[in-house]
């Protein structure tokens, strides 16, 4: 496979064609275990070939493609468009000094906070987060799955140390940690990883990841976290609570949740932003005892809809030329009044373009197909 824009400005995306697409080649490209030894301690990753978990963080990460292309699904340089999620890779994190902290946490907040609260998270989402855990939820302590985006560089530190609220930026909600029950909100958050380093500031993330295995390019990353939210407040504009109106932080920094007209301090805080600008609820802790990172998620930001709105049906080229068996994206609504005629051909190379074929004249690969631009 190769860039669409071959020669100076092209990208340098080039990629041999598989000569079958078995369940065995698939398995190859999607196995991103190394059989590497545990990183130093306190944390260390685990790639999980457990498929029905990553079904259940797919479902989670569940987009409405109308939000995601309008929230963030043009900010690609070349002008193409995405609409949804797909989850591609997925690590669980060990990390026992951060769990005792977790746990220690936990027995605080069941203690201040006995009685379960409701943080009115969607049904769909609800039902996938008691599915994943292995160890059930505590509702006493409001433990519950929640999204993190980041940009890769973070992620090292996150992972193996930990999440420091003394480099939280001050936000929109305060200076905390900031999650999210959307993958549309938590994506707006990531930033691409394109393809796998030796050298700079994600060199020691693919080293623990991607160790003897294929990094999967062009891909973005969410971390989804046990959170401990307790008692709550809530806020709408990043400063005084919805109810009473009173100031929700002790200080200008907002650092520091003010307690409630009970005496009372909540352990969290719900930001509930004008609808007008965001449709996005976030979760915000400002105590890193009350986060653990269970999973490091690797997915990659795709066109699932066709301009109608409605998702693509895939077909394969019949014709027996050198695009044969390639998949082909079309409109749902194909010979129907309405039609929006939107068509995209598989693979894309890294500029967002249907690849053309060419064959090699190597000695080395003499008469074998590969994918390249044009």
């Amino acid at each position: 496979w190769g860039c669409a824009s071959w020669g100076f400005k092209g990208c340098g995306f080039f990629q041999l064609c598989e000569p079958t697409e078995s369940k065995s080649a698939v398995a190859r490209k999607l196995d991103f275990s190394s059989g590497r030894k545990r990183p130093a301690y306190p944390g260390f990753v685990t790639y999980l070939t457990d498929w029905k978990k990553m079904e259940i963080v797919q479902n989670m990460m569940t987009v409405d493609p109308k939000l995601m292309s309008r929230y963030a699904g043009s900010s690609y340089d070349d002008g193409s468009s995405y609409d949804d999620i797909n989850v591609v890779g997925m690590w669980k994190i060990g990390n026992d000094i951060q769990m005792k902290k977790f746990e220690a946490a936990k027995q605080r907040l069941k203690k201040e906070s006995p009685k379960e609260s409701d943080y009115n998270i969607p049904q769909m989402y609800q039902d996938q987060m008691n599915q994943l855990g292995t160890n059930s939820l505590d509702g006493n302590a409001g433990e519950v799955f929640l999204l993190h985006g980041t940009r890769p560089e973070n992620l090292h530190g996150i992972l193996f140390e930990g999440h420091d609220t003394t480099l939280s930026n001050n936000g929109n909600f305060g200076r905390g940690i900031y999650f999210a029950e959307n993958a549309v909100k938590t994506d707006q958050y990531s930033s691409n990883d394109d393809r796998y380093q030796r050298e700079g500031a994600i060199a020691k993330l693919h080293e623990k990841i991607y160790k003897k295995c294929m990094h999967p390019k062009n891909v973005r990353y969410a971390l989804v976290c046990r959170v401990l939210l307790g008692r709550h407040a809530i806020t709408s504009d990043g400063r005084n609570r919805v109810g009473d109106g009173s100031n929700a932080f002790t200080t200008d920094d907002r650092k520091t949740l003010a307690a409630l007209q009970d005496g009372t301090t909540p352990s969290s805080l719900i930001g509930i932003p004008d609808k007008r600008l965001s449709p996005f609820r976030e979760f915000m802790v400002f105590n890193s005892d009350q986060v653990f990172v269970e999973y490091l998620v690797a997915y990659k930001r795709v066109r699932s809809y066709c301009d109608c709105g409605v998702k693509c049906i895939e077909r394969s080229v019949v014709k027996r030329t050198k695009n044969h068996g390639r998949k082909i994206y079309l409109c749902a609504n194909v010979n129907e009044e309405g039609e929006c005629n939107f068509l995209q051909m598989m693979p894309l190379c890294d500029c967002g373009r249907a690849a053309s074929v060419k064959t090699s004249s190597t000695e080395k690969n003499p008469g074998r197909d590969y994918y390249s631009c044009c």
